[in-house]
């Protein structure tokens, strides 16, 4: 029993990496999805914004469990990346390329201030 718990613990660890690590996979993500967005392509960039988004939630767990302890302002910085994806993704499937553009430029900021947030403000 013990060591079926610890091997749940450390696939924990595992699962949800250090912030770090999350934030390097980020920008894979995020390039690909803004990428794909500003292109229209909406299959690619649909695909693409649910990994960055499932990224984001990995980044707040990842970081609660070395901390113990998730601040309401990292999870506001998490949550607003999520709301912008999402809106992200409604201006990607109405083709309405302006909007895109500006939510691009919008995710763009949020990710460098969530990057900040969770490396050097903890």
């Amino acid at each position: 029993m013990i060591g079926l718990v610890a091997i749940s613990i450390a696939g924990c660890y595992a699962y949800y990496p250090p912030p770090a690590e999350v934030i390097k996979e980020m920008s894979v993500a995020k390039a690909e999805a803004l990428g794909a967005a500003l292109t229209g392509d909406v299959t690619h960039a649909k695909y693409w914004i649910e990994i960055y988004d499932d990224w984001s939630r990995k980044l707040e767990v990842g970081a609660f469990l070395r901390d113990w302890k998730l601040s309401d302002y990292h999870r506001m910085k998490a949550s607003l990346l999520r709301e912008q994806l999402e809106l992200l993704e409604h201006e990607v499937e109405d083709q309405e390329m302006d909007e895109v553009r500006t939510m691009v430029a919008k995710i763009g900021r949020t990710q460098v201030r969530l990057n900040r947030a969770f490396l050097e403000e903890r």
